[in-house]
């Protein structure tokens, strides 16, 4: 629990901060001028998001330290496994970036952002076991949990600290999540590239 808390408070500045941004500068009447701006779509994600991405990998750490001491479990994380635990992180939070880029896609189309979050976080959030193994869940809402990079690098974070066993083995895993860093930051390029160049056809870029 401590673990899939902790991994979703990083990951959901990454997958909701660049809407909300989006949103605001929408309702400031600068979207426009930024967009025409010669800057690769990634480089905003990361401007619009770096500081609370910093500030919630510091949370992060800090959150995992001290519950480690209060429930004493400071001997499973200093461990040679914890080396392959950052990887499994590393390659289940960088495709969210597709994410993040999908769901400002959406903001950018319907102009509406908390609504978007509220409805998608929960939905997410059970998909991807935060409290509990996906392993709990019917067969065919796990399929549909795997598709989340964030699943695997819960399931398999868990696996190493705790002894489990992996979604499927950690060699394959891996290789999943190296494909979703491949497919998702493009598929959420390409969707905001396509709703962005409409969107200045139509006019919708700014306002409510």
């Amino acid at each position: 629990m401590v673990l899939g808390s902790l991994v979703w408070l990083l990951s959901v500045t990454i997958m909701w901060d660049f809407g909300m941004w989006i949103r605001e500068e929408q309702q400031m009447g600068t979207l426009e001028q930024i967009l025409l701006t010669p800057v690769n779509i990634f480089e905003l994600l990361l401007g619009s998001s770096l500081w609370a991405l910093i500030n919630s990998v510091i949370q992060f750490v800090v959150a995992l330290i001290i519950a480690g001491i209060i429930f004493n479990f400071l001997d499973l994380l200093f461990t040679p496994g914890l080396v392959l635990c950052l990887v499994y992180l590393a390659l289940g939070v960088f495709p969210l970036t597709g994410f993040a880029l999908l769901i400002g896609s959406l903001i950018v189309r319907i102009k509406e952002a908390e609504a978007v979050i509220r409805l998608l976080q929960p939905i997410i959030a059970f998909l991807v076991g935060i409290f509990y193994p996906i392993t709990l869940m019917p067969y065919f809402v796990r399929l549909i949990a795997m598709l989340i990079p964030l699943t695997i690098t819960l399931h398999d974070t868990r696996a190493i600290l705790m002894n489990l066993d992996y979604l499927f083995n950690p060699y394959l895993d891996i290789f999943i999540l190296l494909i979703y860093c491949a497919i998702w930051p493009t598929i959420g390029f390409y969707t905001f590239h396509y709703v962005e160049r409409k969107a200045k056809k139509e006019g919708m870029l700014g306002g409510y």
